[in-house]
């Protein structure tokens, strides 16, 4: 019995080990012909790689199998090197990044001849192919329509957003130094390739999720198929116009720069040789009794004005006051006149009953009587 054991539990190790090194044999097998391939035969999966790249952003790497060399087997890594590589070979340069820069610059200047500089400006403006994407213009100047006006203060301002080619920028800031006083000056630079680069990788994987969808279309056996399918594409369609208009909008970032100018006009400073001028009490008496006076036949000035807007207003005032005090006085004596006539009609019944009755004066000259 034990020997029939012995040579059962034998054999059923024997074929174990069998299928074992049948497996490991597959195994090598489909390993050697999945390293034998290249990355056109994976135009089935390149889809799903796509895909999973822009879900996960720039930090996903699709692993594309390696071709096998001779002497060599199994998956690529980063650890493999050729042994018929030259130690003393250079190593290779990594490739250059084709940076997506966007150039900013905030710019206040002051100037003695606003207009001048406002037409030099446009000018340079023009002379670097840049465009003027906003402007305005104020001029914060009061009482400057009476003949005694003096400007004493700069009261023109400009605001202007101009966007220059990229490979103008410096240049055209240099430009600007010339045509009045820099009083600040802010720039930036902002690194867009990140943001550029996801925004094309989430374009791609649109781009080939509705190809998907235009093909599952056209496969579609039944309408709640071709609804659904026409929902999920119409979705996919609005988001890629979204991403394309985002990109084309990072494009115009990059290629023009954007300077945000602020031009202030200032007057020139003299000094008032009347201001070492030492006042007297007479003069400022005298400068006392011209402002009263000043004030005074100011606000007369005002009061007649006044009267002048206001006459119009208060004479339809006064007749519709007129018109109705008339109107009123009619009713009252219209109103004794009806009791009058009434106290007549009572008078020859109340006699016939017999019945005496009282006149009530109605006048002073009757209550004399």
């Amino acid at each position: 019995m034990k020997k029939k054991i012995t040579k059962f539990l034998m054999g059923f190790a024997a074929l174990a080990l069998f299928f074992a090194q049948y497996a490991c044999a597959g195994s090598g097998a489909k390993s050697s012909s999945y390293n034998a391939l290249t990355s056109d035969d994976f135009d089935g999966n390149y889809y799903e790689a796509a895909e999973e790249e822009a879900y996960y952003g720039d930090d996903y790497e699709y692993e594309y199998p390696r071709e096998e060399k001779s002497g060599g087997g199994g998956m690529y890594s980063e650890n493999d090197t050729d042994k018929d590589d030259d130690p003393n070979s250079d190593p290779v340069e990594p490739a250059t990044l084709d940076e997506k820069l966007v150039y900013t610059c905030t710019m206040d200047m002051e100037t003695t001849e606003y207009e001048e500089t406002i037409a030099a400006i446009r000018a340079l403006i023009d002379k670097y192919n840049g465009i003027i994407g906003y402007e305005t213009y104020s001029d914060s100047a009061q009482n400057w329509y009476y003949s005694s006006y003096e400007k004493r203060s700069g009261t023109l301002t400009a605001y202007l957003v101009i966007r220059i080619p990229s490979k103008n920028y410096r240049a055209f800031l240099e430009g600007m130094e010339g045509h009045g006083k820099i009083t600040r000056s802010e720039q930036s630079v902002e690194n867009i390739t990140r943001k550029y680069s996801e925004t094309q990788t989430t374009i791609r994987s649109l781009e080939t999720q509705e190809e998907r969808l235009l093909e599952m279309m056209e496969n579609a056996e039944t309408i709640e198929e071709m609804l659904a399918i026409e929902d999920r594409l119409s979705e996919v369609q609005n988001e890629l116009q979204i991403m394309k208009n985002r990109l084309a909008e990072m494009d115009t970032d990059i290629t023009y720069s954007t300077v945000n100018l602020n031009v202030r006009e200032v007057i020139e400073y003299t000094e008032d040789p009347e201001s070492r001028h030492t006042l007297t009490f007479s003069d400022r008496l005298k400068n006392t009794l011209q402002d009263s006076w000043s004030m005074f036949t100011g606000f007369l000035e005002g009061l007649l004005f006044f009267l002048i807007r206001a006459l119009p207003i208060m004479l339809v005032i006064g007749g519709i006051t007129i018109g109705i005090m008339f109107i009123i006085m009619g009713i009252v004596k219209s109103s004794k006149k009806r009791n009058a006539r009434k106290a007549a009609k009572n008078l020859p019944a109340a006699q016939a009953d017999g019945t005496q009755t009282v006149s009530v004066p109605n006048t002073p000259e009757e209550q004399k009587k």
